[in-house]
Parts: structure tokens; C-alpha cells; sequence
């Protein structure tokens, strides 16, 4: 069967366990049925695609080293991402240099060592990658958030990262001077838990179309967020989590984004939604819950924060996404307290000190 699209991009890769699922998140089905159990109910609608392209969400480590921290995924995984089609993964994003230069550098090296392209590296954003006869050149960057404070990065970092007025007009420049027939921006960007893009996004990715971009695809919300058609180009804000044992509702549904190139200049695109199921597995939804989530996503893409000044929008905005992050707090700790009896004691020392503003 010829393959139908030529990519396939999915959202965030969490393959480590999230800080409150340790104990009996990703580590613990890893143990008990190995790592082509996360990819096995989605393989096939992956494998529509010639390539697969990712968002690695952490670094990675030895089994025993990083069923010994959070976010910090078990190499063995590496293997069953091969096998379900990724050839391309993105490092640009915030968790990357989690545990210093040392350990992003063993990262990538172990990556590329592995047979995979890494893009978003700080020295070279982007790759160009032969697809269809078409050159594709992708484009990765982690932008910093609007909204939200982050804990400061190293002084030196190993991915393309910054705020997204620089790192913004950047991507212009470098889409104005590829050689390449297509062009895919693939950003790390938004605010968390928010089914809606910032207006400050909007902006720039019609700016990036602007300047020459062919798709603008965003995950790093966690959560999907709406399509938009502009200029006959496609923009998805965010993919949302696609492997992940992020317990909130809302981050346990997402879509990939199927590309398909044609000799004409529009790209043809389709979006694949699935489900994350309780041992953190993306089943694709099918029947009356695949209209149900297609009904969502046309909601999520009524941009509500573009009616009035820019300004007036990024305040609003603004108060939204803080709400949002408030929520996913207040249902954190009741599912810590429902847990409590299951974390190893490591957690409870972490949510400890951050009450008592220890360091």
C-alpha cells in the first residue's frame, strides 16, 4: 500500500514520568509490557507516512538512571520509535537541559547515534530533508513563554531557544533564504492547558506563511489547540501530548497532522485524532467520538482572543491562561491526595519543599 501522506507530525513525546505519576506512570508499563506497547493501537496510522517527526520532551538515560527522576526517559524506548516511523525528533524544548549540558549532550548523541535527525539543536535549527522529490526543509525552536515565568535556562544551552519577537524574526530570515521547495516551522511554543493560541502567536505564524512558511505545526500546551487556514496554508497551534502519563483530562486527547506535497503549491493535510488510554498508550478515535472531537477542534479554532485591540487580547489572554494553570493545580493535588499511598518518598520530599519555599 503506497503511503498516503509524506510526514506525519505529532505532538509531545513525554516519555519520562511526570513529576505525579511516579511510581506508576510510563516507567512501570515500560517494565511490565516493554516499549511497543505505547506505539502498537497508532502504528498504523503513523505508518501512512513516509517519515514521522516528534517532539522529544526530555532527555534520555540508561533504565536504571532514569527510572530514578522524573521527565527523564529510559533509552530503551529508542528502538520502538524507529519501528513506529519517527525518523525526525525535535530537542527544542524546555526540558531538555533538565539535568545540565552533560546530560542533553549524551541526548543528542544518542539520537543521532540511533539513526534519527535531530533538529531544533542551538548551531542548526533546521534540517533539509528529501521527501516526494520535494526538498523539505523543517524548522525547530523553543519559544520562551508570554504568560508564565520559567525557571531560567543554563547559561548555555543546547537548542534553539528564545522569546518570540527574536527567535520570530529569525525563522523569517532563515525561511526568506532556504533552497528548500517546502517549508515547516515546528515550534515548542504557547502556554500550557490552554485550548487556545496567544495572539501573539497568531501573529507570528502568519508572519512565518508570510515569509515563505508551506505549515506552521506547535505542540508544548499539552492540549489541543485549533487549525487555521491562512493563505491556503495550514497553522495547528498545537498538536497536544501524543505519548504522556500526564493524568488531566485534558492533556489525554490530541491529534497528529498528516502532509501530504503535491506538484501544485497548497498542501494537503489531514488531522488524526486519538485518545491516551490509562497505560498511556494513543488509541486513534473512531465513529461517533471522532465527529464529537472534530465538532471540538472547530471550536478550539473560533479564535476568541482576536476580536478587540491587540493589547486589550494579550491582557486577556493572559488571564485566561492563568486561570487554566490554576485549574490543572487544583486538580493535581486532589489526585496527589487520592494517591498519596503510591509515590515513592521522593515525591512527597518534592511537594514539601516547594510549600515550605525550600531549594
Amino acid at each position: 500500500m503506497k503511503p498516503f501522506f509524506d510526514a506525519v507530525f505529532t505532538g509531545d513525546l513525554m516519555l519520562g514520568e511526570w513529576h505525579f505519576s511516579r511510581g506508576f506512570g510510563i516507567n512501570k508499563v515500560l517494565g511490565r509490557k516493554g516499549s511497543d506497547c505505547f506505539f502498537q493501537p497508532i502504528k498504523p496510522r503513523l505508518r501512512e507516512g513516509k517519515l514521522v517527526i516528534g517532539n522529544l520532551e526530555g532527555p534520555i538515560a540508561p533504565g536504571r538512571e532514569a527510572r530514578r527522576k522524573p521527565l527523564l526517559a529510559d533509552e530503551s524506548i529508542l528502538p520502538a520509535l524507529k519501528d513506529a516511523g519517527f525518523l525526525v525528533l525535535s530537542i527544542a524544548n524546555n526540558h531538555l537541559m533538565e539535568y545540565g549540558e552533560k546530560r542533553a549532550t549524551y541526548t543528542i548523541e544518542r539520537l543521532e547515534d540511533s539513526g534519527f535527525i535531530v533538529i531544533g539543536l542551538a548551531d542548526k535549527p533546521s534540517r533539509i530533508i528529501k521527501l516526494n522529490g520535494f526538498k523539505v526543509e523543517i524548522i525547530a525552536a523553543d519559544i520562551l513563554p508570554v504568560h508564565h515565568s520559567r525557571p531560567p535556562y543554563p547559561e548555555k544551552v543546547l537548542m534553539y531557544s528564545g522569546k518570540l519577537d527574536e527567535i520570530g524574526a529569525e525563522i523569517c530570515l532563515l525561511l526568506a533564504k532556504s533552497c528548500a521547495e517546502r517549508k515547516i516551522v515546528y515550534l515548542h511554543w504557547g502556554e500550557e492547558f490552554i485550548h487556545q493560541p496567544c495572539p501573539l502567536q497568531i501573529k507570528w505564524a502568519h508572519r512565518f506563511i508570510d515569509s515563505g512558511a508551506d505549515a506552521v505545526i506547535g505542540c508544548h500546551p499539552h492540549v489541543p489547540q485549533g487549525i487555521e487556514i491562512y493563505k491556503d496554508k495550514v497553522i495547528a497551534y498545537s498538536l497536544g501530548n501524543f505519548i504522556s502519563d500526564m493524568p488531566y483530562p485534558l492533556t489525554k486527547e490530541g491529534f497528529a497532522l498528516g502532509l501530504r506535497f503535491s506538484d501544485e503549491r497548497e498542501i494537503e493535510y489531514e488531522a488524526m485524532p486519538y485518545y491516551i488510554d490509562d497505560t498511556f498508550r494513543p488509541y486513534p478515535i473512531e465513529g461517533g467520538e471522532l465527529d464529537d472531537f472534530h465538532r471540538r477542534l472547530e471550536e478550539f479554532s473560533n479564535f476568541i482572543y482576536t476580536k478587540n485591540s491587540f493589547e486589550d487580547e494579550m491582557t486577556r489572554y493572559g488571564k485566561a491562561a492563568h486561570r487554566a494553570e490554576e485549574e490543572l493545580w487544583e486538580w493535581v493535588k486532589g489526585f496527589y491526595r487520592r494517591n498519596i499511598l503510591k509515590y515513592p518518598l521522593s515525591v512527597h520530599w518534592g511537594w514539601l519543599k516547594e510549600k515550605l519555599g525550600l531549594r
